[in-house]
């Protein structure tokens, strides 16, 4: 039996549409009070909803400054929380970041930040070629099981560098597969997004117990 097809674009714009339709204030409280269970290799703990976050956000900032970018681009950004922490780490970060949910782009403008919110798709960003140092996404692919690889194409092409923390093959424990198979999430191998990345690593806390997280760090741009 086939995967149905059940996440097509108009049924995720959909679905964000209202998820984001959720007050920043009401999101950030329940998230303040939401237990859940991480684990980190062998260990597991119990943190709050936006200390799970804060673990990603860590990750993917400690790459931005090994790559020593300042010109960043979130490809889903949602309700703006990653580009709103990464400003806090560093106020000098250029920031932009595109979502397609006209709901996520009114309540991350409500940050009031400098950061550049714009509403776009993924699959055909309206960028020139090398705009950005650093594109990346947080989760976002999850959400694009069939139309993934145009989206990294795209992020390839506007940025010098690409970070993703995605559900990648590699990252799977057999009992996540046995959870997972049938589900309708990108779970493909990292190497379909690049032969020969600067990094991968599988050692990422999995803030959902069904299925790991992996860390692909790839070129784009001129720097293939």
């Amino acid at each position: 039996m086939g995967l149905a097809k059940n996440r097509d674009q108009e049924s995720v714009y959909g679905n964000y549409e209202r998820v984001y339709a959720v007050p920043n204030d009401v999101w950030e409280k329940e998230h303040a009070e939401k237990q859940y269970e991480i684990f980190y290799g062998n260990e597991a703990f119990v943190v709050s909803g936006l200390h799970c976050y804060a673990i990603r956000i860590e990750i993917i900032y400690d790459w931005i400054r090994k790559l020593g970018a300042k010109k960043i681009l979130e490809v889903g950004s949602g309700r703006g929380k990653n580009l709103v922490a990464l400003l806090r780490h560093d106020p000098n970060l250029d920031l932009t970041g595109l979502e397609r949910s006209s709901e996520g782009v009114e309540r991350s403008r409500e940050w009031g930040t400098k950061i550049n919110f714009i509403q776009g798709d993924a699959r055909k960003l309206p960028f020139a070629d090398n705009s950005f140092d650093v594109a990346f996404t947080n989760q976002v692919l999850e959400q694009m099981p069939y139309d993934y690889g145009e989206v990294v194409r795209e992020m390839k092409r506007v940025a010098r560098h690409c970070i993703f923390i995605e559900e990648f093959k590699e990252a799977q424990r057999l009992s996540d597969w046995l959870w997972v198979r049938h589900k309708d999430f990108f779970r493909e191998s990292y190497k379909t997004l690049a032969e020969n990345p600067i990094y991968f690593s599988s050692d990422i806390p999995r803030s959902k117990s069904k299925y790991g997280l992996g860390l692909l760090v790839i070129h784009g741009g001129s720097s293939k």
